[in-house]
């Protein structure tokens, strides 16, 4: 599944970890991560309207394992 150039990297429960790779201006390559939440409402799954911004695949583990607010 891919947003843009985001690809999801994993989903549990309503939380998603999504990740892209840009090249910074320096040459390297960077890996961005980016975390969603979901709520279910009269059964229809909805965005919540604030998305996390990680700088380590670590710590969106941790946000997506409920380890981290």
């Amino acid at each position: 599944m891919q947003s843009r150039d985001w690809t999801i990297l994993e989903r549990q429960g309503a939380r998603e970890i999504w990740q892209r790779q840009i090249e910074a201006q320096d040459g390297t390559t960077v890996t961005q991560y980016r975390g969603e939440e979901f709520t279910e409402i009269d059964g229809e799954r909805r965005k919540v309207d604030e998305t996390r911004h990680f700088d380590k695949q670590t710590e969106a583990m941790a946000w997506l394992n409920g380890q981290t607010g």
